[in-house]
């Protein structure tokens, strides 16, 4: 009878084991699958980001644009306005006072459309540079998130056999 009941009671405990050895690896492969997921979710979150900052170099782009046109009609209204001017007091356009002024024009013109021009270089090329660094992030981070999981995986089985060992020294 004793022998019956130590070997039920064996039973009971050899279920026990395997059953608490299923519950660690479950519980190893699902944190190494949210580690996973987790570097997945924060990649799209960069990859987010760099097309925000693609958007953002167009829309400088465009704003550059629209900044050289808007100076372009503001400089032609100014030389309407002198050159009506200065033909109002019969003075002759295209000598004199009239083209040093005209010169002058010219060169503020080129000189802003040049400092325009400067600025969105720069501002588009500091958005592309943000881009480039999110979307470096983000294949960093899906890399690392392969990773984790491969190392939950791996340690999960390590565990699982040495668990199993164990039992088969308790048990066998």
């Amino acid at each position: 009878m004793c022998i019956g009941m130590i070997a039920a009671g064996a039973a009971g405990g050899s279920s026990a084991v395997i059953a608490g050895m299923a519950l660690k690896t479950l519980g190893g492969l699902a944190e190494a699958t949210a580690a996973r997921q987790q570097a997945e979710y924060q990649a799209s979150v960069a990859e987010n980001n760099a097309n925000l900052m693609i958007q953002q170099a167009q829309d400088a782009r465009e704003r550059g644009k629209q900044q050289k046109t808007e100076l372009q009609k503001r400089m032609a209204k100014l030389r309407g306005t002198g050159q009506t001017q200065y033909a109002a007091g019969n003075v002759r356009l295209g000598s004199g006072s009239p083209l040093d002024w005209e010169i002058d024009i010219s060169e503020a013109e080129a000189i802003d459309i040049n400092t325009i021009d400067t600025n969105t270089a720069r501002e588009i090329w500091g958005f592309e540079n943000q881009a480039a660094n999110f979307k470096n992030k983000a294949s960093a981070l899906r890399s690392s998130g392969k990773a984790a999981f491969k190392r939950g995986v791996i340690k999960t089985g390590t565990s699982l056999l040495s668990d199993a060992g164990q039992f088969g020294t308790d048990f066998g």
